[in-house]
């Protein structure tokens, strides 16, 4: 028997458009879904469906009106959407990776300082970390010579696999991937792939969003597909 890792119960989140004749979009209305630890589930949809709503919402940066979030880890489970903002931040420093397909980092911090990081945080010794960040960065086929660069003046593609090794290079129970390999060419896909299977092997639960189907068919456990959003109009009611 599997055992459960996020448990989301009833989730709604709508929008406002109050600039719009309070036009609401009700991007998700009762939603459930179980992951188990070392389960990928693939969220798929045409754009606007709510996809990555949800995973937003899973990370805490969206605050939905109705339902529960929770997840287990360390003989404990925490429903993010009633838990103290201490327990929020506690999680999503030490239990939660998100990687998104877009790069948001500091300006002229070294490729290699951002990936090890996420390992200094956690109290990893600088030299250990040093050697995970430079490792991970070669399996990703990113050239030495850019390692002490901003990953500001790379590429797109140079730039997502940066992104991909910050929220790799730390084991995580949690992982919530939106689009990882957007910008990456067959071969890089490949090393993703291999990632994301080695991370389910270790027991992370996985939610992702991939447009790709060889990355998707590759990675998923289980495909949930999503329906457009509800476009309604009028004041929200009380």
């Amino acid at each position: 028997m599997q055992t459960m890792a996020i448990d989301v119960r009833n989730l709604s989140k709508t929008f406002v458009l109050h600039h719009h004749q309070e036009v609401r979009y009700q991007v998700l209305r009762d939603f459930n879904l179980q992951v188990a630890r070392g389960e990928c589930v693939v969220l798929k949809g045409v754009s606007g469906s709510g996809k990555s709503t949800l995973l937003k919402s899973l990370f805490g940066n969206y605050l939905c009106e109705q339902g529960e979030i929770i997840y287990h880890f360390d003989n404990q489970q925490i429903d993010l959407l009633s838990a103290p903002d201490f327990q929020k931040l506690n999680l999503r420093a030490h239990y939660v990776n998100y990687v998104s397909q877009f790069l948001s980092v500091v300006p002229r911090v070294a490729t290699l300082d951002i990936v090890k990081e996420p390992l200094l945080a956690a109290g990893v010794e600088v030299d250990v970390a040093i050697e995970a960040a430079q490792r991970l960065l070669t399996t990703l086929n990113i050239p030495e010579h850019l390692w002490a660069l901003s990953p500001l003046t790379f590429s797109g593609g140079e730039q997502q696999r940066v992104n991909i090794a910050r929220g790799f290079i730390r084991p995580s129970p949690f992982l919530l991937l939106d689009e990882p390999t957007a910008s990456l060419d067959s071969v890089n896909r490949r090393v993703v792939i291999d990632l994301i299977n080695a991370a389910k092997q270790q027991g992370s639960a996985i939610v992702g969003i991939f447009h790709d189907e060889e990355v998707r068919d590759s990675v998923a456990d289980r495909v949930v597909d999503f329906a457009p959003a509800l476009v309604q109009t009028g004041e929200l009611s009380a």
